[in-house]
């Protein structure tokens, strides 16, 4: 990870252990509170202005990185996630040519039939109606080992 050279030495190592942590388990590190982090740059308050500068701008880049790091993991999933951590723990850089791994997947597509009819008759009732059909499916899904992957209107995606 390249930073500008006018960054002080405890900013690189403070985001390379930021790296570090996300690279060991992408999951792990992605919901710290925001408040956790100005409640420990608020404690350094007696240690001059410009330590206190640079610790808040340290934790701002690491709450960064966290949230980085948390979208990448949903917009990834769990596959996606251990292919990026493999790669940050290899070569502290994601590189697209590292060799992926094949997986076996089923996928499912699940509509509601006549849901315009339903719509018709249900009326304002008919998110609810669709939501009690998702919490089945995705439910059913979970338990046999699978993920809802979208819902688009009446339909879903697993």
């Amino acid at each position: 990870m390249l930073l500008p050279a006018h960054q002080p030495p405890q900013l690189e190592q403070a985001v390379q252990q930021q790296v570090n942590r996300m690279a060991s388990n992408f999951w792990d590190g992605t919901d710290e509170d925001e408040g956790d982090a100005s409640s420990r740059v608020g404690s350094s308050q007696g240690q001059g202005r410009q330590r206190q500068e640079s610790s808040y701008e340290t934790q701002i880049l690491e709450n960064s990185i966290q949230k980085i790091g948390a979208l990448l993991a949903v917009g990834f999933g769990d596959a996606g996630a251990k292919v990026i951590a493999e790669n940050i723990r290899n070569e502290g850089d994601i590189n697209p040519m590292v060799p992926g791994r094949k997986t076996v997947a089923v996928f499912g597509f699940c509509d509601i039939r006549r849901f315009t009819d339903t719509t018709e008759v249900l009326q304002e009732e008919v998110m609810e109606f669709v939501n009690s059909i998702a919490h089945i499916v995705h439910t059913s899904c979970a338990l046999h080992g699978g993920a809802a992957n979208k819902n688009i209107g009446d339909a879903f995606l697993l």
